[in-house]
């Protein structure tokens, strides 16, 4: 280390005495300059590195003093920079995927099955292509009343680990076209079945559809701690619209058919609100009395 780093460490406070170090207006005293003549011997060496020491020593001492210029800017993009708020994300950015998420695809599959049964049980015999219209809207009806759920049920979903990553509440997709894709789908659906299949069966998907989104999910939902008891009716009914795209109606059988899911829904919820408890109890206190 040179002798004169102590030296350069200290700034002159005469600065007009001192010698300008960068050539940006802060200044330091360097003692033992280079000795004039013999730039070889050891003093030009120790200068040399109280110019280093120098240099630094401005920009820590005095940052004023070494200011980077910007670019000069027109008055149309300064204006622009002063009143520019935050960007608003006016959505359009879900992909494909978040979409088939809001139709929860793991319940489409339960409903398609259960579905698919009562129409080999029902009694009688239906084209093979029709079948499978009815099967896919009755699926689609599903999926729709998912979108709904997930449009009405956002600031629930947002609270709680098991659905925070839902696209509504991590913001992929926007309420809005969570309920705009929900009622196409629902309206198509139902249109469809009635068109292709039978009205009676299209009726009572539309049935469906409403009690799960709108008696379950806007209703029991956030007003009683029973609500899948009798919301779990929603998700009984599709063996009663398999039989129902066969037979044009519904009987007895179809109706056991029904009772079997339906009496088998609350326990399956509550082993999965167990497990989630304190999900549901942190939802319940941020509901402030709203219910649950």
């Amino acid at each position: 280390m040179p002798r004169c780093m102590g030296a350069a460490l200290r700034p002159d406070p005469s600065y007009a005495k001192s010698r300008m170090i960068g050539g940006s207006g802060g200044q330091v005293s360097c003692p033992n300059p280079a000795p004039a003549g013999n730039p070889k011997r050891k003093g030009s060496a120790r200068s040399r590195d109280c110019r280093r020491i120098a240099l630094i020593l401005t920009v820590n001492v005095r940052p004023e003093t070494h200011r980077y210029e910007e670019e000069p800017m027109s008055l149309a993009e300064s204006n622009d920079r002063m009143t520019a708020g935050p960007a608003v994300w006016n959505g359009g950015m879900g992909s494909v995927g978040d979409y088939i998420a809001l139709l929860k695809p793991r319940v489409m599959s339960l409903v398609i099955f259960t579905a698919f049964v009562g129409m080999m049980l029902a009694p009688g015999s239906i084209h093979p292509v029709v079948a499978g219209v009815a099967l896919l809207c009755i699926a689609i009806g599903a999926g729709a009343s998912g979108a709904l759920n997930m449009w009405y049920d956002a600031d629930i979903d947002a609270v709680m680990t098991r659905t925070a990553k839902r696209p509504i509440p991590a913001g992929k997709v926007t309420p809005d076209e969570a309920l705009a894709f929900g009622m196409t789908l629902s309206i198509g659906s139902v249109v469809v079945l009635g068109l292709l299949v039978n009205w009676f069966a299209g009726a009572f998907l539309a049935f469906t559809i409403f009690f799960y989104a709108v008696v379950y999910t806007m209703w029991l939902k956030r007003s009683t701690p029973q609500n899948i008891v009798i919301g779990g009716a929603a998700g009984a009914f599709p063996p009663m619209i398999g039989w129902a795209s066969v037979t044009g109606g519904i009987s007895l059988e179809s109706v056991v058919l029904f009772l079997i899911i339906f009496m088998w829904t609350p326990p399956h919820f509550w082993a999965l609100a167990l497990f989630k408890s304190g999900d549901y109890r942190r939802r319940s206190a941020d509901a402030s009395g709203r219910g649950w």
